[in-house]
């Protein structure tokens, strides 16, 4: 076991969070109480034939499968799986158990991304807190407190979730259907940043990005939204991304005060390295984003 362990390196080191949030755009959680290995999708109690068939449709259908827990589940009680999409403007979120099992893998790529003929029950929102302990202990250290936090404040809609990315930034928070990635969430933080996230208000300190978008719009919307001052989700909103170069990527940026903002970011890697995750066997380099064209 590394000492100091790996979040206590980044948020020594003041890594920035901004341009960090895993890129996925549709979901796949399955309830399974656990205890899950390193690797989750692999080293769990669900039954074979159930995990062979889920993570076939999810592959095909090009969805992260990720397991979820709220405690021990009833023998007996259909298994909670529930489907997102986080696709910028066609989010959306149902909820499903087993018994809808073979409607749910009747579905194609095509129906998934219309979203509306996607069966289930729509619901408006699902926490998610990483606590993947033999991933990485500081998702169990940091992340437990703010899973029991949001667990009892919000019900079941709320959920202990497998590896998310970004073992260095827990406590880790993703809030869906949008994919809002939240990192170094402490429990009485929590609940005031999701109750923000319902208003529509982003935690700027905390946010590390949306999960649709590549890292280096991510690190321009999220230096942008500094610059001006803009927390509300609906008052900005990345709208195009062009790769000019190995290291170079342009963004545009909408927002309703300040008109149409053009970023270019320049992507660079930390001069030297440390190690990313408690059980790296080598040290990283992150890498590190330089935004120019944001106003000031």
């Amino acid at each position: 076991m590394r000492v100091p362990s790996c979040s206590s390196v980044s948020s020594g080191r003041n890594e920035s969070l901004a341009g960090t949030a895993s890129l996925v755009k549709r979901w796949l959680l399955v309830e399974d109480p656990g205890p899950w290995g390193y690797d989750a999708l692999t080293q769990n109690r669900l039954p074979k034939d159930l995990l062979r068939e889920l993570r076939s449709w999810a592959e095909s259908v090009s969805a992260r499968m990720v397991l979820i827990r709220r405690g021990p589940r009833k023998r007996g009680a259909a298994r909670k799986i529930f489907v997102a999409s986080s696709q910028r403007g066609n989010e959306w979120l149902a909820s499903l158990t087993t018994d809808d099992l073979a409607t749910l893998t009747a579905t194609d790529r095509g129906a998934f991304a219309a979203g509306s003929s996607f069966p289930g029950r729509r619901i408006d929102e699902l926490y998610l807190v990483c606590t993947h302990g033999r991933h990485d202990r500081c998702c169990s250290v940091r992340g437990n407190p703010v899973a029991r936090a949001l667990c009892a404040k919000y019900g079941d809609t709320a959920w202990e979730c497998s590896h998310i990315g970004g073992d260095r930034f827990a406590a880790n928070i993703v809030c869906l259907p949008h994919g809002a990635y939240f990192g170094r969430v402490a429990a009485p933080a929590a609940e005031v940043l999701t109750e923000d996230y319902g208003r529509g208000v982003l935690d700027l300190d905390r946010f590390r990005g949306w999960s649709s978008l590549p890292f280096a719009a991510q690190a321009a919307e999220i230096a942008t939204r500094r610059s001006l001052g803009i927390d509300r989700i609906d008052e900005l909103s990345t709208k195009r991304w062009e790769k000019k170069a190995d290291t170079e990527v342009a963004v545009e940026i909408a927002t309703t005060s300040f008109g149409t903002i053009d970023v270019m970011v320049t992507i660079g890697r930390s001069e030297d390295g440390y190690y990313l995750t408690c059980k790296a066997e080598q040290p990283g380099r992150p890498p590190l984003f330089e935004i120019d064209g944001v106003p000031v």
